[in-house]
């Protein structure tokens, strides 16, 4: 399933850069309540998790946020899987443009997913798609809360 989209951040593009490899702020990307662990410089591992009625739902993976070309263009890949819900695959090119003393923030990309994961994800693409929208906005929100004075805009 192919995704897209693109949200401004009231910062400047270097704090975008430091955040995407927050896993404080990373955690914006995955329901409340899940976990995000730095690796290596650019590989973090999640384990995801969310609630139901009856159970907590735990899907772990890793995700791997690569510099393209320095402070402008990042791939974002992930990849969970788990024995009984599946798996999913996340493959983003993020593109960070500076427009005034704000960032775009665009992404392009794919979302695929295997057994059960990958069935709920068929059946549900466009609450798929703004889930990912949704996730990229809060990641925005968090960024401009986080940021001291003097680090945001200009002015």
């Amino acid at each position: 399933m192919q995704v897209q989209g693109q949200v401004n951040v009231a910062v400047r593009p270097p704090a975008v850069v430091r955040a995407l490899h927050d896993p404080v702020l990373l955690q914006s990307f995955l329901p409340g309540g899940s976990k995000v662990t730095r690796t290596s410089e650019t590989v973090f591992d999640f384990l995801a998790m969310r609630e139901t009625a009856m159970i907590t739902l735990k899907l772990p993976g890793t995700l791997t946020i690569l510099e393209l070309t320095p402070r402008r263009a990042y791939r974002m890949t992930a990849r969970a899987r788990h024995l009984l819900g599946g798996s999913l695959a996340l493959d983003l090119d993020l593109t960070l443009a500076r427009i005034d003393e704000a960032t775009d923030l665009s992404y392009l990309g794919t979302i695929e997913g295997g057994g059960l994961a990958g069935k709920l994800l068929g059946d549900h693409e466009d609450a798929a798609r703004n889930r990912i929208t949704n996730m990229f906005h809060e990641f925005a929100r968090r960024l401009q809360r986080r940021q001291p004075h003097g680090e945001g805009p200009a002015a």
